[in-house]
Parts: structure tokens; sequence; C-alpha cells
């Protein structure tokens, strides 16, 4: 089947994500890795059979934009739980492939009811004793790349949850992206998402 292909706007225009989608039935949102950036694959076409599937690009891949406005992992997180949103999905079944199933878990992790369930496949993993010590034991599980991984990986994803460790402030975690936002751009640690200059994809 062809999937129907739109761009959802967020943020007044600053942030455009291009959305795949194909399918009946419950539906299940497909983050993908940064290996598989060609859209629409065999396995999505399988999923369809049983899903209504719905297969965002990630900012900076494949004609979504807007990768050079976020400031952290966290508010990439914030960006799909407003995608999710947009396209009228209170809940649905998430799911990813390594990258993109680091961002299915940490979006069930800050807003477990977007989730109606978890399949994560191969999900980008760091050390959980470290995460453990760095952050206490109740605080989602983020990936933290080795030193000899590339520096897409290193900048978008270490520690990208330093600006929000405690209890969240009041107004869920939109306000605590605000705060966290503050904190970065004052020089608090909080890595930054860049596109790479050699091909546009998201750090």
């Amino acid at each position: 089947m062809t999937p129907a292909d739109r761009t959802v706007e967020l943020r007044g225009g600053l942030v455009r994500i291009r959305v795949l989608s194909a399918g009946r039935g419950r539906p299940l949102v497909y983050f993908h890795s940064f290996y598989e950036r060609g859209g629409w694959s065999p396995f999505l076409e399988r999923l369809a059979a049983r899903y209504a599937v719905y297969a965002p690009l990630h900012p900076g891949v494949g004609g979504s934009e807007g990768v050079d406005t976020l400031e952290d992992l966290l508010d990439l997180t914030l960006v799909y739980d407003e995608l999710l949103q947009a396209l009228g999905l209170t809940t649905a079944y998430l799911s990813g492939h390594f990258f993109g199933g680091m961002m299915a878990a940490e979006l069930a992790a800050l807003l477990p009811g977007r989730a109606a369930g978890l399949a994560l496949c191969s999900p980008r993993q760091g050390d959980p004793k470290a995460a453990a010590s760095d952050r206490g034991p109740d605080a989602p599980s983020v990936g933290r790349p080795g030193p000899g991984e590339p520096d897409r990986l290193r900048r978008g994803v270490a520690a990208p949850h330093q600006g929000i460790r405690g209890p969240a402030p009041s107004g869920g975690p939109h306000a605590a992206r605000r705060g966290a936002g503050r904190r970065g751009r004052g020089g608090g640690g909080v890595p930054r998402l860049r596109p790479r200059a050699d091909s546009g994809e998201a750090g």
C-alpha cells in the first residue's frame, strides 16, 4: 500500500514533522533509527495490516525540519507529545528501533498516559548502573553513547535530563522543559541537538 504523506507544523511552524501513515486498527507510532531513514519499509507495511501505523521522521531527516530549534533530547520528546496531540492520538502503541526505540521509551516514561503499549527493537541504552547512580532509580532510562560512537549520538543523547533532576515542577513536563531550557541556555550543561553540517541529519 502507498502510505499517506503529510507534514505537521508545530510550535508556530518552527518545527515541521513529516509523517507517513497507513493501515487500520489501533494506532501505533513507530520511531525510526539512524539507519532506516528511507521512509516506508516492508516492516511497516506488515504492521499496517493490523494497526493504523504512523511513522514520523525525526527533525533533520527526510523533509522534517526544526532540529536547530530544539534544546535537547527532552525537547524532542515534548515535540513528539505535541505531534501526537496534533494527530489526534490521545494514546497509541509506541515502538521504535535503536534511537527511535529510545525515543519511544522516553515518551512513555515522561508521559505514560500516551502509551497503550511499548515495543522496542534494540533501543539505544547505556550502563544501567551509571544511570541509576547519576539520576536515581526512578529517572527515565536514557542512552549514553560510548567514546567510539558518532558525534551525533554524543551530542544528542548524553545526559539529556540533567536539567530536570528531582520532582517535576507544577504544570507537567512542558513546564519542566521551560525550566530546563532556561538553565541550559545559562550554561547548565543541557546538550543541544544540532544538524550535521555534511548531511542535515538530526544530532
